[in-house]
């Protein structure tokens, strides 16, 4: 599957998703977190760095949770989500698995 190589690091999605993690740290300078459980829960998120800018720049922010987007049982993204200061929109700004 053409998509799927471009995704997919490693045959074993945990070891996928670090490969993927690292990749965007090293790369690309997100911030990123592994949890120390992350065999047992798969617990990761990322934020680039203009989303760090503007979520310290934030008086608040809001938690989403959606259900049913990974392929793990019972896996949940969280989105951490502030005002734009520009659009005064929503902006989805931190992506929690877990």
């Amino acid at each position: 599957n053409i998509q799927q190589e471009k995704y997919q690091q490693d045959k074993n999605q945990y070891e996928s998703v670090k490969l993927w993690l690292k990749e965007l740290k090293e790369e690309k300078h997100f911030d990123t977190f592994i949890g120390d459980d992350f065999y047992f829960n798969f617990t990761f998120g990322f934020l680039s760095p203009w989303q760090k800018k503007i979520l310290l720049e934030s008086d608040s922010w809001c938690l989403d949770a959606t259900h049913n987007t990974l392929n793990i049982a019972r896996g949940l993204l969280y989105s951490i989500v502030v005002r734009h200061p520009l659009s005064g929109t929503g902006c989805p700004v931190a992506f929690l698995f877990t």
